[in-house]
């Protein structure tokens, strides 16, 4: 599992077999909020899951499931294939999200558990928490505690984490649906539709609208 930015070092000579599978965000956005979960344990601190290893039945499925997304991706375009192959990388990133924790399991250290709680939490209540403090009150822990703990995990902030979450199911909705801003900013809890746009042109220099009709205008 290699994240973005990171560095992995093979031994001089080592030789591979299998499938790589590179993808970006957009494809992330494609998918149900609840994805971002096995995106966050992951990769948010990809060092601690670089190489899995896996038991002969986890590795038959993981490979049915490479080749079934690998004939997709040959396969002519048609309208929805980006959809079907989202479908197909959730599905492996689900799988080998379980693998991780099975790998994990009673190994794995307080804060780390930690962590991953946060990220499920945040998966689960992000429309109505947008606030550290919320969180961190669910967890029985301080706001300076969760920064700490988000920072030594996965280098963002506790806030950042949260509000990658409000941007990743926005864009999703604004790509997605034919719902207007107004309507999404309350469905994401921002007290008027003037927050949410400030909020989200903030964190990716757009504005809604405009990142609405870049999909608009595909094809025209």
């Amino acid at each position: 599992m290699i994240a973005k930015g990171q560095i992995i070092h093979f031994n001089e000579g080592a030789k591979f077999s299998g499938f790589e599978l590179s993808f970006g965000d957009c494809f992330w956005e494609r998918s149900p909020s609840s994805a971002n979960n096995c995106k966050a344990v992951l990769f948010n601190n990809a060092a601690n899951n670089q190489q899995l290893s896996l038991a002969p039945n986890d590795h038959s499925q993981l490979s049915l499931l490479f080749e079934n997304l690998h004939t997709e991706f040959s396969s002519p375009d048609y309208v929805n294939k980006l959809d079907a192959m989202a479908a197909y990388l959730k599905i492996i990133m689900i799988k080998i999200a379980n693998v991780n924790a099975a790998l994990t399991s009673g190994i794995d250290s307080y804060e780390n558990k930690l962590y991953r709680d946060f990220i499920e939490l945040i998966s689960k209540h992000y429309q109505s928490s947008h606030e550290v403090g919320d969180y961190a009150a669910l967890m029985g822990i301080s706001s300076r505690k969760l920064t700490e703990l988000s920072k030594k995990c996965s280098g963002k902030g506790a806030k950042d984490l949260i509000n990658g979450q409000l941007i990743a199911e926005a864009k999703r909705t604004l790509q997605f649906s034919s719902k207007p801003v107004k309507e999404i900013a309350y469905q994401l809890n921002f007290s008027s539709p003037d927050q949410f746009s400030h909020f989200f042109k903030k964190n990716t220099a757009i504005s809604p609208q405009d990142y609405r009709m870049r999909f608009v205008n595909i094809g025209i």
